[in-house]
């Protein structure tokens, strides 16, 4: 088993206990009588909280190399007036002997009416921001324009690992 696998399933693991001990607390709140609004708000609140503990631990487990240290847009696009320019910046930590050869990026762009754009794009492996040309607003027929609400971005690193190993006689 390597270290990565052992580290998802230890943030498994600890997820689970975390449940574990949720749901006891709730069969020790149900005992003494909740409320319907207070059993309501506890559920949410632990559900919450569980989401959370298992979000941050698959995340520590994972061990990422990449962290997107920006995403912004930084200006109007000079070629079409309807749509904008967003920068995605990142930088990689990583052992000096795996060399990247590229980064797949994908771009989201949620609009209020719900509407999600998918922006891909491909950058050698020395390069660590891109830019992105984007509809400002999404439009639909019969509909109001909708703004852009939010952003998510998806970076793949592409590498290669070598090593070399000497012996003498």
């Amino acid at each position: 088993m390597t270290s990565k696998h052992f580290a998802y399933c230890f943030a498994a693991l600890l997820a689970l206990l975390q449940f574990v001990a949720s749901v006891n607390a709730f069969e020790e709140c149900f005992a003494t009588g909740f409320q319907s609004r207070q059993l309501q708000a506890f559920l949410i609140d632990h559900t919450r909280h569980f989401n959370n503990v298992v979000s941050n631990l698959a995340s520590k487990a994972a061990g990422s190399q990449i962290q997107i240290t920006e995403i912004k847009i930084v200006g109007e696009s000079a070629a079409k007036e309807t749509h904008s320019i967003v920068q995605v910046s990142w930088t990689i930590q990583g052992a000096p002997e795996v060399k990247v050869s590229s980064f797949e990026l994908l771009l989201e762009i949620t609009y209020a009416d719900g509407f999600v754009e998918k922006a891909p794009a491909k950058t050698t492996g020395n390069v660590r921001s891109s830019r992105f040309e984007v509809p400002t607003l999404h439009r639909f027929a019969n509909q109001p324009a909708a703004e852009m609400k939010s952003f998510k971005v998806s970076i793949t690193a592409n590498s290669s690992e070598t090593t070399t190993k000497q012996i003498s006689l």
